[in-house]
C-alpha cells in the first residue's frame, strides 16, 4: 500500500521513510517518490521542485539520525 501525503511536510515524510526503510509514497502536488535504505532516491527526469523536495526530506532524515539520545 502506498502512503499518500496531501502536502509536503518534510519531517512527517522523513519519519515515514525511517519507519518503513523501503517502499514508495505519493505527494499530491509533486507526484510519486521511492525510498530505499531509509532515504528518498533520486531518479532521472525529475523536475527541480521534486529534486528540492527530495533534498529537504533527506536532510530531515539525516538530522533525525544525528539526534539519537
Amino acid at each position: 500500500m502506498i502512503k499518500i501525503f496531501r502536502s509536503c511536510l518534510p519531517r512527517q515524510i522523513a519519519r515515514h521513510v525511517m519507519a518503513y526503510y523501503q517502499g514508495s509514497f505519493f505527494i499530491e502536488m509533486d507526484g510519486p517518490f521511492r525510498f530505499d535504505k531509509g532515504f528518498v532516491c533520486y531518479e532521472g527526469g525529475l523536475e527541480p521542485t521534486a529534486l528540492r523536495t527530495i533534498a529537504r526530506i533527506n536532510q530531515e532524515v539525516r538530522a533525525m539520525h544525528r539526534f539519537r539520545p
